[in-house]
This record gives C-alpha cells, structure tokens and sequence, in this order.
C-alpha cells in the first residue's frame, strides 16, 4: 500500500494481508498516509524465507532458459535507493508491456498496473489465443515453497490474472503455481472458479480502507510470526489485560465472552462461572476448561511465582498416561525442515537414554532424501534393538509430531514396516504434551514445550536465540544441498539444542511422576499406561483365517 498526491495504490500483499488480519490493513493505510512509521524487527526466518524463495524463483529463470525458452527478466537489482528504485519499477511497468508485445516465451517479475492496483507477478507465461496483444496472450504463475497451494496464494494469482485482462484485452483461462520438484511441473487453476471470490475480498478491502475511522483490533492470527507489527499489537493486548493471553483460549470464546459483556483475562477469571448465560456458539465444557485456565494464569500474576494445579483425574487421561518409569526409556525428538526438499527433511533424530546408569545422548543425522532414510532406518534399528533388551520400557516425546514423522517416513522410504508396526501397535510411544495439558492445569499463557520448562525448573545452557540463528542457517544450507558441509559451529549448536530438547523432555517427566504421586495421594490409586500387543492384529487375522 502506497500513496503518491491524492493516489492510493493497492498491491497483492494488501489484498492477502486483509484476508489473514483487517487490523493490519488499517496499519499500513495509516503508514501510507504518514500517520504512522513502519517498525522494523530482524526476522532471520523471514529473510530465509524469501532468500530461498528467490533461489527457487532463480532455478526455474534457469530452467526455462535451458528449455529454449525466450525469457525476459525483469528482476531489480538489490542495494537501490528509494528513488532509484521507484524509477526503476516505472520503467519495469513498461518494459513487461513492451515484452508482452513482443510475445516473449516468459516474463519473470513482471509489474502489472491498473486502476489503482500494481501486482509483482513472479513469472508471465505465454499461451496461444488470441489478445489485442496478437494470437497470444499470457496466464500468471507464481512461485511458492509450500508443499500446498494456499488461500492468500490463489488470490494473489487472481490480481494478477484481473489486470493481466486489463492490459491485454483478455481473461487468462488459468492461474498457475510452480513449486519445488517434480520437474517444475504446474499446478494449474480455473481463474473463474475463484473470480466470484477475489472480487469480494477486493471489495471488502477497499470499502475498509475508505472507512478511515473503522475501529478493529489488533487480533492475534497466523500473520503475526511474520508481521513488522507483532510487538506493537503484543504490547497492546497484554496493556488491555486481552483475553488472547489465556492459553489455549480461540477466536469463538472470545466472540462469545466479548458478547456477554467479559472482555479482559482477570475480569473473566473472576467471574462466579464461565458464562453470564448459555452460550450461542461453542460448548459450555470449552469454556469453562478456558475459564479455569484464565484463574490459574491470574494465580500465577497475583502470586509473582509460576501456580499450577492438577486436573481431576479422567479414566485414561492425563497423568493415567503415564507408564512406570523404566531403567530402558528413550526420550525421543526430530528436527525438520519443510521447505529443504520437496516434501520436507527430517533431518535430526536425536535419541537420550540410560546407559549402564549414565545418560546417553544419540545423534542420527541427514541431510537429503537418501540419508534420511538411513537415519530413519538407524533409529528404528536402535529402538527394536533396546525393546528388546528393555521389553517393558517406553519412548517419550513432546508433541505429536515425532511419532506421526516415524510412521510417514516408513511410507516415504517403504522400509522397516514391520518393526514400526510393532512399535505403534504396543503403543510404546508417550506423548508428555497430552499427559499436561490433561493432567495439569499451569499459570502460563502457552503449553509448547519453551513455555513449560519455567515451570518445571529446566534451564538451558545453550541460549534460544543462538540456537535459532544455527537453526536458520543450517536450513539455508539444507536447502541448499552443502549441509553435510556446514560448518561444525553450526551442526554443533543444533544438535546441543536437539539433545536440550531431548533432556527438558526427560525433565519433564519427572515432573510430571511428582504430579501423578500427588494425584494419588489426593484421589487414591489410578491407573498406569500399560503395553498393547504387537502382534494383536495378526493373531486376530489368523483366528479368521482358521475361523474360514
């Protein structure tokens, strides 16, 4: 968004801005208008984003080019003034006109104006069909790492496709995303499937930016990781005491509440019940789990020191999923990486075991395709080969991921199916995140594993923010096919990080042991997580067979 004299221009950005966050619409009206200064906030995983954003976008310029394809690039040099660089986005404009004259193959960074609207489209491409331009005309593509074609994504190629219509007398047929893989094949779209959107989220635009005085509300939502504006809108709603810091608290609670008249976490939290009157959207159970949460965070502000509470105990839930601990248990976390090759890489699967009494700390470590699958293959093999010797012991990790990731490489890699199977089957892996936030209710305004270790008294040796910045750039190497060749700073920091994972995981349950003991005391004896058979499902496929 940007305003020149009395003219305000809209870009793509704008458009899928307002769809993820109106709030961050009228931000950037007021910067437009001076009203406002932009902050600006390093963002290393934001700047690697787009780092490999633009090599992709530079091996697809490269394969076109090997195609025999007449390409015309339109790309801007980096290190340009304001001014030169608003000279040279005017000549751009005319530049991807001249080439869509001369009937280039493909236009790459083309700029697209009309009527108040500029879209940047990654790549042009040339189709036949007859334009004003000649018996051609040209369709938009646009260039994305996600493994899956996203809403804002659509209505980006969308804006491009409208004023592609504009300036070449025609209606692109088909909007087009290329992503990394598969020999840069398209991912193809009807543009008038999604027509009848675009235009209403174009129209609900521009209608809040001509309210100048509308009122919104900086709502927490997916854009605000990489938003200029997160700490500006975090410092307003924690000012506001917002309902958004109750953990786990979601958008239809806090429609609900604001409508009964609550508005602010303490306010709620002290509250007789969860609710004035029967709510009109949502179950009364979600709210009274989130109101619980709200008086334990309020505890935990009022006390000046970290409050927790255990929840009442559930038949198989909470702290009943807690096996007894055993001399044999693995403490089990994988790093990953979504964007280093298609389909994403785990690239770090790190194993923290006793070890004739002494901790022990496992590294499996790849860095492509076919490495990925020996780790895979090294980690199951020492797993089988510990449940052997410890036939009664458990894998504990954090989150769902880490199980889920085993059992989608076995797929991926078609190897070690049995001794997977066997593992999911007896039920040997322990989710600790499950076990808290059902058996434990703390004063904290997230349950990720970071918000935890407060709480239970693990501190870390290695610093996040250095742990992040070798995270950031082990992935840019990843992405780059040379990690094996990173330097061992780097490779060193995110595997000591892995292993802290590893080892806050171990922490945890114990932490959790003590909560389960003062459970016990307090309710009686309760029941413990217990193997299943990991052969059940063959012995009921045998006695079928024979029943036959």
């Amino acid at each position: 968004m940007r305003k020149t004299g009395d003219t305000l221009t809209l870009s793509a950005s704008d458009l899928t801005n307002h769809l993820g966050c109106r709030h961050l619409t009228q931000l950037n009206r007021l910067v437009a208008e001076k009203q406002l200064e932009r902050p600006r906030h390093p963002n290393p995983a934001l700047d690697l984003l787009q780092a490999r954003g633009r090599q992709f976008e530079a091996e697809y310029v490269e394969h076109l080019e090997q195609s025999g394809h007449s390409v015309v690039n339109l790309n801007l040099p980096d290190g340009l003034t304001r001014e030169e660089r608003d000279k040279a986005q005017a000549s751009a404009e005319e530049r991807t006109l001249a080439a869509m004259r001369d009937g280039a193959d493909f236009i790459i960074q083309a700029r697209l104006r009309h009527d108040g609207w500029l879209g940047i489209a990654d790549v042009l491409r040339k189709v036949p069909g007859p334009s004003k331009l000649g018996d051609w005309h040209y369709e938009p593509i646009d260039a994305k790492l996600a493994n899956e074609t996203k809403g804002a994504t659509i209505l980006q190629l969308c804006l491009y496709a409208d004023l592609l219509s504009k300036l070449q007398g025609r209606v692109p047929s088909e909007i087009h995303v290329i992503r990394p893989g598969a020999g840069f094949a398209l991912d193809s779209h009807r543009f008038d499937d999604f027509s009848a959107y675009y235009r209403l989220v174009r129209r609900q635009l521009q209608e809040a930016i001509a309210r100048e005085q509308a009122e919104t509300y900086p709502e927490p939502c997916s854009r605000c990781d990489i938003c200029d504006w997160w700490k500006v809108c975090g410092d307003r709603r924690r000012g506001d005491d917002h309902l958004s810091l109750v953990a786990g608290v979601t958008r239809l609670h806090r429609g609900e509440l604001e409508r009964q008249g609550i508005t602010r976490l303490e306010q709620w939290a002290e509250e007789p019940q969860a609710l004035r009157q029967a709510p009109s959207r949502g179950s009364r159970p979600s709210f009274e789990r989130a109101w619980r949460q709200a008086g334990a965070q309020l505890k935990s502000r009022r006390q000046g020191a970290l409050h927790f509470e255990l929840i009442d105990h559930e038949l198989g839930r909470g702290l009943a999923l807690l096996p007894e601990p055993h001399e044999g248990d693995v403490f089990f976390d994988i790093e990953s990486d979504n964007y280093a090759i298609e389909g994403g890489l785990e690239y770090l699967f790190g194993l923290y075991y006793r070890e004739d009494g002494a901790w022990t700390y496992r590294p499996f470590w790849a860095y492509d395709r076919a490495s990925e699958r020996i780790a895979f293959e090294q980690t199951v093999d020492f797993l089988t080969e510990r449940f052997e010797r410890f036939p009664d012991a458990f894998i504990y990790h954090f989150s769902p991921y880490d199980k889920a990731a085993l059992a989608r490489l076995m797929g991926r890699h078609g190897t070690r199916e049995t001794e997977v199977d066997r593992l999911l089957r007896a039920e040997r892996f322990v989710d600790l995140m499950a076990a808290m936030r059902q058996g434990v209710r703390a004063g904290i305004e997230g349950y990720g594993l970071k918000d935890i270790e407060p709480l239970i008294g693990f501190e870390r040796e290695m610093p996040l923010e250095e742990a992040r910045r070798a995270l950031h750039a082990l992935a840019w190497d990843l992405q780059l096919g040379r990690a094996e060749g990173s330097g061992d700073d780097v490779r060193g920091v995110v595997q000591a990080y892995n292993l802290e994972d590893c080892k806050a995981t171990a922490a945890l349950r114990e932490w959790l042991e003590v909560r389960r003991g003062e459970l016990v005391g307090a309710v009686g004896e309760i029941e413990r997580r217990v193997l299943g058979d990991p052969e059940a499902d063959e012995v009921e496929k045998e006695a079928q067979e024979i029943a036959e």
